[in-house]
């Protein structure tokens, strides 16, 4: 069994179409906007920084 996530952002495009130009340069919470490579590059760090205890490179080429 495999599971299938889908995750809509229906909500999310409704208020950003009602926003003006302004406020979506303000609260730029657009989830199409997101760099998923960044993201799960910095969350495994955390991970494996905090929870593993492992020293290792973080995202930005420093050895912590």
């Amino acid at each position: 069994m495999n599971p299938i996530w889908i995750f809509r952002s229906s909500m999310a495009d409704r208020y950003i179409s009602m926003m003006t130009p302004e406020d979506r340069k303000d609260f730029n919470f657009n989830v199409h906007h997101v760099n998923h490579v960044e993201l799960i590059s910095k969350f495994s760090y955390g991970i494996r920084r905090y929870i593993l205890k492992e020293d290792c490179l973080n995202p930005f080429g420093e050895y912590k």
